[in-house]
């Protein structure tokens, strides 16, 4: 009796697990879900990239918002990756509509390239 007690047990909690599918469409999906990390800064999305910057001349603007929720309206001095309060600089000799740089919590700088229109 006790042998059937547990089999019974395991095939309820079997068919449970099998059964706990989720089939909502508008789940949530992370950053990593992202086809790439990036800043919107005035009006241009700024993707990021491996490049460390030397020099960087004015500070230009700040990560407002935050978000890794795809589905979020992304607005000016928005970032993907970027935590809100990260400086945005020009780069020294590289004009703002071609890249910016973000200045990164160890110290350094790295470059974000423009991508109009993605």
């Amino acid at each position: 009796m006790l042998k059937r007690m547990i089999l019974g047990g395991m095939i309820v909690l079997v068919l449970a697990a099998c059964g706990n599918r989720n089939t909502d469409q508008t789940a949530v999906q992370s950053s990593s879900d992202w086809a790439y990390r990036f800043v919107i800064w005035n009006e241009t999305r700024y993707v990021l990239t491996d490049t460390l910057v030397d020099h960087v001349t004015e500070h230009i603007g700040t990560v407002a918002l935050y978000a890794d929720d795809e589905n979020m309206v992304q607005t000016n001095n928005f970032s993907n990756y970027f935590n809100q309060g990260t400086k945005l600089f020009k780069i020294a000799n590289i004009p703002v509509e071609t890249a910016i740089a973000a200045h990164m919590e160890d110290g350094t700088y790295v470059k974000l390239e423009s991508r109009v229109n993605q």
